[in-house]
């Protein structure tokens, strides 16, 4: 990860993909690098397209091609969104976050 200039979190359009938020894209998000992600499953709920990640289709490589020109066209703007990106991870999945969640739901109890 800390070799690359742009990472992607790409899913197939297959129903296990179409679950849940995967582990892998928040460590990617948390680098502060630029994503290319799937909007698939519950990534489109955390991530918005062109603002904090770059959204792609499953199984479509032209709109991935077009998510890596367009983040190579202007590194300034491939670094903002890697920043946004990371601030992501940090308010959903950080240890923190997560800490609080769980004190929350143990005090239910």
């Amino acid at each position: 990860m800390a070799e690359g200039d742009i990472l992607c979190a790409i899913r197939r359009g297959s129903a296990f993909a179409a679950t849940g938020f995967p582990f892998k894209l928040g460590e990617y998000l948390a680098t502060g690098k630029p994503v290319i992600a799937t909007a698939i499953g519950d990534i489109p709920r955390y991530l918005h397209d062109r603002t904090d990640a770059v959204l792609v289709p499953p199984d479509s490589v032209p709109a991935l091609v077009e998510a890596m020109e367009y983040l190579l066209a202007d590194r300034a703007r491939a670094q903002r969104l890697g920043h946004a990106g990371r601030q992501v991870a940090w308010e959903h999945f950080s240890i923190e976050t997560i800490r609080g969640s769980l004190k929350e739901g143990l005090d239910r109890l």
